[in-house]
């Protein structure tokens, strides 16, 4: 790899290094009971394992990695006639039923109770249109690279 790469996977580590750092520990007092979204934060950010989201970043940027590979690989290959419509549709309809039943096994019952959008706020909409946003700008780079 040149430097310029180098220094490109230098500064992912990091950013996920500082993203994931240890928050300071928040009080039962100043979490409350955990009745609406604001509260249901606070209780999440009180239980915050930066090991744990450590090895989730880890895993998330190697299998992103490996992700960008193989559908570089699958565009570029001119054996298998397909769009990048088809393969979209093909790599959802695979990672749909696992993320779903993720969902349900940690935290269907609070969806169960609270409806599907409590915890919903501005952060979670801004992480889903960075990624959104993401996809589009890779899918660009693939076709007119």
């Amino acid at each position: 790899l040149g430097v310029v790469r180098w220094l490109a996977i230098c500064g992912l580590v990091l950013g996920l290094v500082v993203l994931n750092l240890p928050a300071p520990r928040r009080t039962s007092a100043e979490v409350g009971d955990a009745t609406d979204a604001r509260s249901l934060h606070l209780v999440a950010a009180a239980r915050h394992d930066w090991v744990v989201g450590m090895f989730a970043m880890f895993g998330l940027c190697v299998l992103s990695g490996f992700a960008g590979v193989l559908t570089e690989l699958l565009l570029k290959d001119r054996s298998v006639p397909s769009s990048l419509w088809v393969r979209n549709l093909q790599m959802s309809a695979f990672s749909l039923p696992i993320a779903i039943s993720a969902v349900v096994i940690t935290d269907g019952r609070r969806i169960w109770h609270s409806g599907f959008w409590v915890g919903c706020d501005g952060w979670l909409l801004a992480t889903v249109s960075l990624g959104a946003l993401g996809g589009i700008l890779t899918s660009i780079a693939l076709k007119y690279a």
